[in-house]
């Protein structure tokens, strides 16, 4: 006789704590755990007879396969809507000339561009001048006035 004997109410309250769980951490493991718990106490209302040993395994193994079918049916999803990262948006402004909307001052500034605001770092400037971005400081661009280059027609 089997003294550790695991009931279906067990593993629905097990599932009911998880979500609650979930709730407050969000981290898509006490998900996984709520639905598998939910299915194995219906199975063993079902089926009894289910050691306790197959009845962790299970859940076990339902938590595992629904985390991570869960994590690329829904994460992937969030993750394209999110848009571009900032690394993105960084390596696509690198190099590229912009027009100060407010003067560099002491060295900084902010610039908008594509809707975020940046700030700016580099020698003080005058509002509308050109500037190119040549680095990153952090998370502070690093910014150099656009020197016009006046072309010799006779060099063609």
């Amino acid at each position: 006789m089997d003294a550790f004997v695991l009931e279906s109410w067990h593993w629905w309250a097990l599932g009911l704590i998880s979500v609650v769980i979930e709730g407050m951490l969000v981290t898509g493991w006490f998900a996984s755990l709520a639905v598998a718990a939910l299915i194995v106490g219906f199975l063993l209302s079902l089926h009894p007879a289910f050691g306790w040993h197959v009845q962790v395994g299970a859940c076990a193994l339902l938590t595992i396969i629904f985390h991570f079918v869960g994590g690329k049916l829904f994460f992937r999803k969030k993750e394209a809507e999110a848009g571009p990262t900032l690394h993105e948006k960084v390596r696509d402004i690198m190099g590229r000339d912009f027009e100060l909307q407010m003067p560099i001052l002491n060295n900084y500034s902010e610039l908008e561009i594509n809707g975020t605001t940046w700030q700016l770092k580099g020698r003080d400037q005058k509002e509308g001048t050109r500037v190119r971005v040549i680095g990153l400081d952090g998370d502070v661009l690093v910014v150099a006035p656009v020197i016009a280059q006046v072309q010799d027609p006779s060099l063609k």
